[in-house]
Protein backbone atom coordinates (compact mmCIF):
# COMPACT_ATOMS: atom_id res chain seq x y z
CA UNK A 1 0.00 0.00 0.00
CA UNK A 2 2.85 2.36 0.77
CA UNK A 3 4.25 2.17 -2.78
CA UNK A 4 0.82 3.08 -4.14
CA UNK A 5 -0.31 5.69 -1.62
CA UNK A 6 2.69 7.27 0.13
CA UNK A 7 4.40 9.87 -2.08
CA UNK A 8 7.48 9.62 0.17
CA UNK A 9 7.91 5.87 -0.48
CA UNK A 10 10.98 5.13 -2.62
CA UNK A 11 8.84 2.97 -4.95
CA UNK A 12 5.98 5.47 -5.31
CA UNK A 13 7.05 6.73 -8.76
CA UNK A 14 6.71 3.21 -10.20
CA UNK A 15 3.37 2.50 -8.51
CA UNK A 16 1.13 5.29 -7.22
CA UNK A 17 2.97 7.79 -9.38
CA UNK A 18 1.82 5.97 -12.49
CA UNK A 19 -1.71 5.32 -11.30
CA UNK A 20 -1.40 1.93 -9.57
CA UNK A 21 -3.94 1.76 -6.75
CA UNK A 22 -4.98 -0.66 -4.01
CA UNK A 23 -8.63 -1.67 -3.80
CA UNK A 24 -9.99 0.34 -0.84
CA UNK A 25 -11.75 -2.86 0.27
CA UNK A 26 -8.25 -4.31 0.96
CA UNK A 27 -7.39 -1.58 3.46
CA UNK A 28 -9.06 -3.93 5.92
CA UNK A 29 -6.77 -6.99 6.10
CA UNK A 30 -9.67 -9.39 6.66
CA UNK A 31 -11.07 -8.47 3.23
CA UNK A 32 -7.70 -9.03 1.56
CA UNK A 33 -7.40 -12.43 3.25
CA UNK A 34 -10.96 -13.38 2.28
CA UNK A 35 -10.26 -12.46 -1.35
CA UNK A 36 -6.77 -13.86 -1.72
CA UNK A 37 -6.31 -16.71 0.78
CA UNK A 38 -7.71 -19.28 -1.64
CA UNK A 39 -4.83 -20.32 -3.88
CA UNK A 40 -2.09 -19.17 -1.50
CA UNK A 41 0.81 -21.57 -1.01
CA UNK A 42 4.11 -20.96 0.79
CA UNK A 43 6.76 -19.61 -1.60
CA UNK A 44 4.27 -17.67 -3.72
CA UNK A 45 4.02 -13.89 -3.84
CA UNK A 46 1.26 -11.50 -4.82
CA UNK A 47 1.44 -10.59 -8.52
CA UNK A 48 -0.62 -8.21 -10.63
CA UNK A 49 -1.79 -9.84 -13.86
CA UNK A 50 -1.90 -6.51 -15.70
CA UNK A 51 1.06 -4.38 -14.63
CA UNK A 52 -0.76 -1.21 -15.61
CA UNK A 53 -3.75 -1.93 -13.36
CA UNK A 54 -4.06 -1.81 -9.59
CA UNK A 55 -4.14 -4.32 -6.79
CA UNK A 56 -7.58 -5.96 -6.65
CA UNK A 57 -9.11 -9.42 -6.50
CA UNK A 58 -9.70 -9.42 -10.27
CA UNK A 59 -6.12 -8.34 -11.11
CA UNK A 60 -4.05 -10.27 -8.57
CA UNK A 61 -2.86 -13.85 -8.28
CA UNK A 62 -0.32 -15.85 -6.32
CA UNK A 63 2.78 -16.49 -8.44
CA UNK A 64 6.29 -17.90 -8.20
CA UNK A 65 9.24 -15.55 -8.48
CA UNK A 66 9.92 -16.96 -11.96
CA UNK A 67 6.35 -16.10 -13.04
CA UNK A 68 6.73 -12.62 -11.61
CA UNK A 69 10.02 -12.20 -13.45
CA UNK A 70 8.19 -12.79 -16.73
CA UNK A 71 5.53 -10.25 -15.82
CA UNK A 72 7.63 -7.06 -15.68
CA UNK A 73 7.26 -3.89 -17.72
CA UNK A 74 10.96 -4.04 -18.62
CA UNK A 75 10.70 -7.43 -20.35
CA UNK A 76 11.20 -7.43 -24.11
CA UNK A 77 8.43 -9.60 -25.60
CA UNK A 78 9.00 -10.91 -29.12
CA UNK A 79 6.71 -12.93 -31.35
CA UNK A 80 8.35 -15.50 -33.62
CA UNK A 81 6.80 -18.45 -35.45
CA UNK A 82 3.44 -17.74 -33.81
CA UNK A 83 4.82 -17.87 -30.27
CA UNK A 84 5.34 -14.91 -27.93
CA UNK A 85 8.15 -15.14 -25.36
CA UNK A 86 10.43 -12.76 -23.53
CA UNK A 87 13.84 -12.31 -25.12
CA UNK A 88 15.68 -14.22 -22.38
CA UNK A 89 13.48 -17.27 -23.04
CA UNK A 90 14.13 -16.98 -26.79
CA UNK A 91 17.84 -16.82 -26.00
CA UNK A 92 17.67 -20.12 -24.11
CA UNK A 93 15.46 -21.75 -26.72
CA UNK A 94 17.71 -20.69 -29.63
CA UNK A 95 21.03 -21.21 -27.87
CA UNK A 96 22.07 -17.63 -28.63
CA UNK A 97 23.18 -14.93 -26.20
CA UNK A 98 20.60 -12.37 -25.10
CA UNK A 99 23.03 -9.57 -25.97
CA UNK A 100 23.40 -10.89 -29.52
CA UNK A 101 19.65 -10.99 -30.02
CA UNK A 102 19.23 -7.54 -28.45
CA UNK A 103 21.98 -6.07 -30.64
CA UNK A 104 20.51 -7.54 -33.81
CA UNK A 105 17.00 -6.30 -33.04
CA UNK A 106 18.30 -2.87 -31.99
CA UNK A 107 20.20 -2.70 -35.31
CA UNK A 108 16.85 -3.10 -37.07
CA UNK A 109 17.07 -6.74 -38.11
CA UNK A 110 13.72 -8.43 -38.77
CA UNK A 111 12.94 -10.92 -35.98
CA UNK A 112 13.21 -13.95 -38.28
CA UNK A 113 16.71 -12.96 -39.44
CA UNK A 114 17.84 -11.99 -35.93
CA UNK A 115 16.74 -15.39 -34.60
CA UNK A 116 17.97 -17.58 -37.46
CA UNK A 117 21.12 -16.01 -38.95
CA UNK A 118 24.27 -17.89 -37.98
CA UNK A 119 26.44 -16.13 -35.44
CA UNK A 120 29.19 -14.03 -36.98
CA UNK A 121 27.19 -13.17 -40.10
CA UNK A 122 26.17 -9.80 -38.76
CA UNK A 123 26.21 -6.48 -40.45
CA UNK A 124 28.15 -4.04 -38.33
CA UNK A 125 29.84 -3.93 -34.97
CA UNK A 126 26.92 -5.30 -32.97
CA UNK A 127 27.45 -8.79 -34.37
CA UNK A 128 30.58 -9.11 -36.49
CA UNK A 129 32.94 -7.68 -33.88
CA UNK A 130 31.26 -9.01 -30.75
CA UNK A 131 33.39 -12.17 -30.19
CA UNK A 132 30.56 -14.70 -29.94
CA UNK A 133 31.66 -18.13 -28.78
CA UNK A 134 29.77 -21.41 -28.54
CA UNK A 135 30.86 -23.90 -25.89
CA UNK A 136 28.96 -27.02 -24.82
CA UNK A 137 25.98 -25.93 -26.92
CA UNK A 138 25.70 -22.47 -25.35
CA UNK A 139 26.51 -19.27 -27.22
CA UNK A 140 27.60 -16.16 -25.35
CA UNK A 141 29.73 -13.13 -25.99
CA UNK A 142 33.22 -13.24 -24.52
CA UNK A 143 32.09 -10.59 -22.04
CA UNK A 144 29.24 -12.88 -20.92
CA UNK A 145 31.60 -15.88 -20.69
CA UNK A 146 34.00 -13.72 -18.67
CA UNK A 147 31.32 -12.87 -16.12
CA UNK A 148 29.94 -16.43 -16.08
CA UNK A 149 33.30 -18.12 -15.58
CA UNK A 150 35.12 -15.46 -13.58
CA UNK A 151 37.92 -15.25 -16.17
CA UNK A 152 39.06 -11.73 -17.06
CA UNK A 153 37.66 -10.55 -20.40
CA UNK A 154 41.11 -9.48 -21.61
CA UNK A 155 42.44 -12.99 -20.92
CA UNK A 156 39.68 -14.53 -23.04
CA UNK A 157 40.24 -12.08 -25.92
CA UNK A 158 43.98 -12.72 -25.80
CA UNK A 159 43.56 -16.48 -25.71
CA UNK A 160 41.16 -16.54 -28.67
CA UNK A 161 43.40 -14.05 -30.51
CA UNK A 162 46.39 -16.37 -30.00
CA UNK A 163 44.45 -19.22 -31.59
CA UNK A 164 43.59 -21.20 -28.46
CA UNK A 165 40.70 -23.63 -28.84
CA UNK A 166 37.43 -22.43 -27.35
CA UNK A 167 37.57 -25.21 -24.77
CA UNK A 168 41.07 -24.26 -23.64
CA UNK A 169 40.27 -20.54 -23.61
CA UNK A 170 37.23 -21.07 -21.40
CA UNK A 171 38.44 -23.84 -19.11
CA UNK A 172 42.14 -23.31 -18.40
CA UNK A 173 42.76 -21.52 -15.13
CA UNK A 174 44.25 -18.06 -15.24
CA UNK A 175 47.80 -17.90 -13.94
CA UNK A 176 47.95 -15.61 -10.93
CA UNK A 177 50.95 -13.39 -10.35
CA UNK A 178 52.97 -14.45 -7.33
CA UNK A 179 53.23 -11.95 -4.54
CA UNK A 180 56.58 -10.16 -4.75
CA UNK A 181 58.45 -10.08 -1.49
Amino acid sequence: MSRCENVNDVGYKNYGGRGITVDPHWHDLKHFIADMEPGFKPGLTLDRIDNDAGYSKSNCRWATLAQQGRNKRSNHWVEFNGERLILSDWSKRLGMGVSLLQARLKAGWPVEKAFTAPIGTGQGKSDAHAHWVTFKGETRSLAEWSRHLGIPYTALVTRIGLGWSVEDALTRPVARKKDSQ
